[in-house]
């Protein structure tokens, strides 16, 4: 399986192009199994994206549930907790009732 790409390989004056064509893969078959390894670990990613924002979201749940001086013990103000924990992350609440 080849690929082909048009590169200028004159100066900007004489505009000489060129046809470049490369290898990807010597074979259809080796090119659809990089395809589908490809799309594979795209979908590892999302899952474990997914499973990562879950996890922050149970972390979230749990905290939320804690007493003031719970989250004082572990260093968390009486206000504002979450912007401390959650902060830049750009996770958002499920609902209104997650923010509280």
């Amino acid at each position: 399986v080849h690929e082909s790409d048009f590169e200028e390989v004159g100066g900007e004056q004489d505009g000489e192009v060129s046809l470049v064509i490369r290898e990807v893969a010597p074979s259809l078959a080796a090119w659809l199994t990089a395809w589908l390894d490809a799309s594979a670990a795209a979908s590892q990613v999302a899952t474990l994206h997914g499973s990562m924002i879950q996890m922050a979201r149970d972390s979230r749940t749990r905290i939320a549930a804690m007493t003031r001086e719970q989250r004082a013990a572990i260093g968390l103000p009486a206000t504002g907790w979450e912007q401390a924990v959650w902060g830049g992350l750009g996770l958002e609440p499920d609902s209104p009732d997650d923010a509280a």
